[in-house]
């Protein structure tokens, strides 16, 4: 598996087909990624990936709700392979 990157917080390496959160410049392990809470505690340090600029309350709020509709929780991992 080739090497993605390492945690921007533990530097742990990631590998292709291992769960990461990805971020606009970083990437974090899945035990160090965020979670929907997180995001829904603090918008602003997330980031629209179209536009580049911190995430307003009303649009975390939308991906968030658009979560829980699928079954997710608030403790769910933002992560993906």
């Amino acid at each position: 598996m080739a090497k993605l990157g390492n945690c921007v917080f533990c530097q742990k390496v990631i590998r292709e087909g291992q769960l990461y959160h990805h971020g606009i410049d970083e990437i974090a392990c899945e035990a160090c990624a965020p979670s929907y809470g997180d995001m829904l505690a603090e918008p602003g340090s997330f980031r629209d990936f179209q536009t580049d600029e911190p995430l307003t309350a009303e649009q975390a709020k939308a991906a968030i709700d658009a979560h829980l509709a699928k079954g997710g929780a608030l403790t769910d991992k933002m992560v993906s392979a």
